[in-house]
């Protein structure tokens, strides 16, 4: 049941992992294009793939259940752009060719205003799910994918 479930998520860790892995070997045996060519070969696997792949949702969602996934997932993206400008900062004097101070500084300043701007989002979408109906269901037009067309 489990892997049925999780069928989607298992398929797109495992195309990552693959993708990811030959993108790599490629660039460092001197193919520059590996890189754009696995991107490619992994959305195409992905629309190829997917929509066989079981319903993730088997019963309908609420919009409440559903915003506070969407806060999470920003929340989770903010601190991504935290974690990038740490390691920007902490590995900047070991590189041995590092950026200069004033593109270090534009760097920051932007992933420190996208992380920032994350987690005003996420707080945003938290307090909209928090006002919101909990009984409210959320609406895809999953009802209409099975319609007969006469």
């Amino acid at each position: 049941m489990r892997t049925k479930k999780y069928s989607r998520i298992f398929f797109l860790l495992f195309a990552i992992l693959v993708c990811g892995g030959m993108a790599a070997w490629g660039v460092q045996n001197g193919h520059r294009w590996a890189p754009l060519l696995m991107f490619v070969i992994y959305m195409a696997a992905g629309m190829l793939v997917l929509p066989r792949l079981p319903n993730p949702m088997p019963q309908p969602m609420t919009l409440r259940g559903a915003l506070v996934f969407v806060a999470w997932i920003i929340r989770f993206v903010g601190i991504v752009g935290v974690l990038g400008c740490v390691f920007l900062v902490v590995s900047h004097p070991f590189l041995s060719n590092p950026l200069p101070y004033w593109a270090l500084a534009i760097i920051l300043l932007m992933w420190g205003g996208w992380a920032c701007g994350c987690f005003w989002l996420a707080n945003w979408v938290s307090n909209k799910a928090s006002v919101t109906d909990p009984s409210q269901m959320l609406d895809l037009g999953f009802r209409f994918a099975n319609h007969d067309k006469k």
